[in-house]
């Protein structure tokens, strides 16, 4: 019987063996079939998409701070003054770069690998386990 008018026929009653579930879109026989996360895959992806958002602000308010809080340039250019304007600035940068390696590299880019490592660990491990679903049958 041919298939309803508006709907898409994947092949026959078995999907076809190259769709494995994942994330995205993937391409079987010529169609596109698309598959929803699993539950605890869906909730990492916005704890990922948090933390990223987390990072990106944080980013642009060190920056902000770090511009708008850059010490004057001095009103004299005898060498007393301009060694200590140097002096000045590069303490103001250490500090915000120590800034931002303590919030944004020491803190958060941790938890962001450690998420993202368990999502494509996770599906690796289910990849794997389909393939050998597929050789045992």
């Amino acid at each position: 019987m041919p298939p309803a008018r508006g709907t898409i026929k994947i092949g026959g009653d078995a999907p076809p063996a190259n769709i494995r579930r994942g994330v995205g879109v993937v391409s079987g026989r010529g169609s596109t079939v698309r598959r929803r996360l699993p539950a605890l895959q869906h909730a990492a992806l916005w704890v990922l998409a948090g933390f990223t958002l987390i990072v990106a602000v944080l980013t642009v308010l060190i920056l902000w701070h770090w511009l708008t809080t850059m010490p004057p340039l001095p009103s004299t250019t005898d060498e007393a003054s301009l060694t200590r304007y140097q002096r000045l600035t590069e303490l103001h940068q250490q500090h915000h770069r120590d800034m931002f390696q303590v919030m944004v590299t020491s803190a958060f880019l941790p938890l962001v690998s450690a998420v993202l490592g368990y999502l494509f660990g996770i599906q690796r491990s289910e990849t794997t386990a389909d393939s050998a679903a597929t050789t045992d049958a």
